[in-house]
């Protein structure tokens, strides 16, 4: 696999993973019996190096009701 096609499926992966925590993040307010209209909601991953020093790449996930 080269490179670019390595790093294209790391973040793909990363934002499904993103996308799976909101959705669950609004089903859990949801049983909680709240809209989760009411809750602006972002979230960060940041993907990094090997020695887990640098940041190589930030992947958001946001939803706000305009």
């Amino acid at each position: 696999m080269k490179k670019q096609n390595l790093e294209d499926s790391i973040e793909k992966d990363t934002w499904d993973a993103l996308e799976s925590a909101f959705k669950a993040f609004e089903k859990h307010l949801s049983d909680c019996g709240y809209d989760p209209a009411y809750w602006d909601i972002k979230f960060t991953a940041y993907i990094k190096d090997s020695n887990l020093e640098k940041r190589l790449a930030r992947i958001e996930y946001e939803t706000e009701l305009k």
